[in-house]
């Protein structure tokens, strides 16, 4: 999960290991890229607004590497106007969620993005 937010994080990390998942958090799209290289997650849940490299360029990278390109993406994020998740999905992303979030439909969310394609 990559948030520069510390309560935020925090609390969906929590959220989402008492929901069974392993949660890596990361506090910029930078330091994203470092470790999605070495952790290999299953899924990005990223903000847009981030320090070092925002969450639009953090999915364009992910999306044009061989290594990341079929990793789900989910961005979460308060800027949710149409233009920003038009923006978002064009970028790359497989889902966008705007916060605040609903839980239930966000770990519901998380599962389509995680099972793949039916």
């Amino acid at each position: 999960m990559v948030e520069n937010d510390t309560s935020t994080r925090e609390l969906l990390k929590r959220h989402l290991q008492e929901n069974g998942y392993e949660v890596m958090l990361v506090p910029d799209g930078f330091a994203a890229l470092l470790k999605a290289r070495t952790f290999r997650p299953s899924l990005i849940i990223l903000d847009m607004v981030l320090p070092k490299m925002d969450g639009f360029m953090l999915c364009q990278l992910l999306r044009i590497n061989d290594e990341f390109k079929n990793i789900p993406v989910l961005i979460l994020s308060a800027q949710a106007t149409e233009d920003d998740i038009k923006k978002g999905l064009g970028a790359g992303a497989n889902a966008y969620l705007p916060k605040p979030y609903d839980a239930e439909q966000l770990l519901k969310k998380i599962e389509e993005l995680v099972a793949g394609p039916a």
